[in-house]
């Protein structure tokens, strides 16, 4: 299983840089090819490289999720959380 640790200053480098705008993105994103081979690809990295194509390149993003999601305002606050967490979880493949 891939841990977001193995990629170093990588990460801290796609978060400070808000290459998304949601800082969760690419924590959720499949790397394409094992760590040791991205950090290498990753320091040769030039200027005129963006990190977004760069991303774009040795990771794929997850598949957007289905947002069909309808709230019942007559439901406890608990109740809609709950049936809420079946929308928000992701299962492991």
């Amino acid at each position: 299983m891939f841990q977001i640790e193995s990629l170093e200053n990588l990460f801290e480098d796609v978060q400070m840089a808000s290459v998304f705008t949601d800082s969760k993105t690419f924590v959720d994103m499949i790397p394409k090819e094992n760590s040791q081979k991205i950090l290498e690809k990753y320091k040769e990295l030039t200027n005129e490289d963006t990190l977004f194509d760069f991303i774009g390149k040795y990771f794929d993003k997850l598949p957007n999720p289905t947002n069909d999601f309808k709230s019942d305002t007559t439901r406890l606050v608990s109740e809609h959380i709950n049936l809420l967490w079946n929308y928000l979880e992701r299962k492991p493949e």
